[in-house]
């Protein structure tokens, strides 16, 4: 009896918790939030946001043929939650954040083209909080500010 019960408990935790992951021409915004196209042209609203993983594919420009990722997020209940990451064609990073139910909240780092970090700092709530660093493309500090609940100190 109990093998049974195992087996059933397994296959419901791999179906459950299987997420879902969209192209971004797959996903539609509307009112604030993200649905995915296909099941918004077919049963509207009804059937809730999308959450799961976006991502973008763009086509490169420096060859004739190919294609990248551009962005990946993550949505919860229509609204971007979790990571959010930016590459340029070669595959740098470019920028990596972070949302809270729709909102900037956590840490923010943007990089140069060539890997270092060019600006970096926390967001809560959708608004600067905390220190924010902004350097030169040779890794020296240019600038720091900070910032409590989005007013410079």
């Amino acid at each position: 009896m109990k093998k049974p019960l195992i087996i059933l408990f397994l296959f419901f935790s791999l179906i459950l918790g299987q997420e879902s992951r969209e192209n971004s021409s797959n996903i539609i915004k509307r009112d604030g939030l993200l649905y995915r196209l296909d099941i918004y042209l077919e049963f509207g609203i009804e059937k809730g946001p999308y959450s799961g993983e976006v991502f973008e594919i763009k086509p490169k420009v420096t060859d004739d043929y190919g294609s990248y990722v551009e962005s990946e997020y993550s949505v919860l209940n229509g609204k971007k939650h979790g990571n959010d990451k930016l590459w340029n064609e070669f595959g740098n990073l470019l920028l990596e954040t972070n949302y809270r139910m729709g909102k900037l909240d956590g840490t923010y780092i943007l990089y140069f083209s060539n890997g270092q970090i060019s600006e970096q700092g926390t967001f809560k709530n959708g608004i600067r909080n905390g220190v924010f660093i902004t350097f030169e493309e040779n890794g020296k500090i240019k600038s720091r500010k900070t910032y409590e609940n989005g007013k410079r100190k």
